[in-house]
């Protein structure tokens, strides 16, 4: 119960910091969907990530929830899920868009994940911490900032530098941020959103530090993203179903019947008009 009340009670923090920040242009992508449309009061705000995974080897999106199949993709495909509608998500890809039940989904351990886990280990803003890291890191003349999804995450989300590290890094300073000790006593801290980045953290030990992955050449140098200096996080496994080729849409298997009956249909009256009218001419033998 009190791991509970401490959660709640930093989701309410998180809230309230929120309100703070600085406000931004952004806007709230909406689905252009007739369900949505008509329920969009019932709907509720997610974006998170999800992994295709059902009994079936690929997942059904759907025009509506339990409506007509629309798209089909394989097991182990990643899909954002945006809005919510009771046991059903709305899913967007690169390619395809539509409605699919989460129990067709397994969800990809994120930072609400790491919050559910560890709200009681995350503490208020408290600047007296961590602005003399702030003012240490800036005073090295780097202006490397590596942002994470969550805490000793396996690979750190993106990075910024130049002008725009060095803007992000003292926004970070000047609003503050929650903090969270790692098992092997790293610092962290987290920000709910800042000039358009939403939930994510920075190692404040070293916001220049990476994930021990070299990152390609004509990215960045080398020199800007720091060794890895902390552990990764071990996360539950998903166990995926096998993925299975999806056959045709109900819908699509329809109107490729329906093209074959017609040129089938166009076929024959052409053969008709053609030929019929020449044997009409000639006398009966």
């Amino acid at each position: 119960m009190r791991h509970t009340k401490l959660t709640a009670l930093f989701l309410a923090l998180l809230l309230a910091l929120s309100l703070t920040l600085p406000a931004s242009a952004d806007v709230l992508w909406e689905p252009d969907n007739r369900f949505y449309e008509n329920h969009q009061g019932d709907c509720e705000y997610h974006n998170r990530n999800y992994l295709a995974n059902s009994p079936e080897g690929y997942v059904a999106l759907r025009s509506a929830p339990n409506g007509t199949v629309t798209a089909q993709v394989e097991n182990g495909q990643r899909l954002n899920v945006y809005f919510l509608y009771q046991d059903w998500g709305y899913v967007n890809t690169a390619s395809t868009e539509g409605w699919a039940p989460l129990s067709d989904l397994a969800l990809i351990y994120d930072y609400r994940s790491f919050e559910e886990e560890h709200g009681d280990e995350i503490l208020p803003v408290d600047k007296v911490v961590t602005d003399p890291l702030f003012d240490a890191y800036l005073q090295t003349g780097k202006t490397t900032l590596v942002i994470w999804s969550y805490p000793n995450a396996e690979h750190f989300s993106h990075y910024y530098t130049g002008d725009q590290g060095l803007e992000l890094l003292n926004a970070l300073k000047e609003y503050g941020v929650f903090t969270y000790t790692d098992e092997e006593g790293h610092l962290w801290g987290y920000c709910s959103y800042l000039y358009g980045h939403r939930n994510f953290w920075v190692l404040l030990d070293d916001p220049s530090a990476g994930d021990g992955v070299p990152p390609a050449p004509e990215d960045i140098p080398n020199s800007e993203i720091g060794d890895r200096i902390v552990s990764v996080r071990e996360i539950p496994e998903i166990p995926l179903v096998p993925a299975r080729k999806p056959p045709l849409p109900p819908t699509a298997t329809l109107l490729t019947t329906g093209l074959v009956i017609a040129a089938a249909a166009l076929s024959a009256a052409a053969l008709w008009l053609f030929y019929g009218k020449k044997w009409q001419g000639k006398p009966a033998l």
